[in-house]
């Protein structure tokens, strides 16, 4: 692969991470304060946070689709300062329904896997 390629992969599976690690800090928070006592109840929360993850990701390339005036409304404030390519690729990475389809599908996988290892390990 090449740099660029590379990099993008990189770039998206750290951000599944982080997404993945925000649902497990939530996911803890809510067992903590709910007095959640069995491996059970938080396999289930990580089932649940995972299956709504790819939910999410699928149904943001179906918002996408249904309006192409999002690609007008972007403010010029927020890309003064940037070549014109750097503001092609801002536009480009926010508007990819893709990104957002694939981000959800690994996030939510993920969590999905990590609610096996849960039940089965806890």
């Amino acid at each position: 692969m090449d740099r660029h390629t590379t990099s993008v992969v990189g770039k998206l599976l750290g951000e599944a991470a982080g997404i993945c690690v925000l649902a497990g800090v939530i996911i803890g928070i809510m067992g903590y304060l709910n007095k959640w006592d069995s491996s059970l109840e938080y396999s289930n929360a990580f089932f649940i946070a995972g299956s709504l993850t790819i939910i999410a990701g699928a149904s943001s390339r179906v918002a996408a689709g249904a309006d192409w005036g999002t690609y007008q409304r972007f403010h010029a404030e927020s890309l003064s300062g940037q070549s014109i390519g750097e503001q092609i690729g801002s536009i480009v990475t926010a508007s990819s329904p893709w990104r957002l389809v694939i981000l959800g599908f690994l996030s939510g996988l993920t969590l999905i896997l990590f609610s096996v290892v849960v039940s089965q390990v806890f």
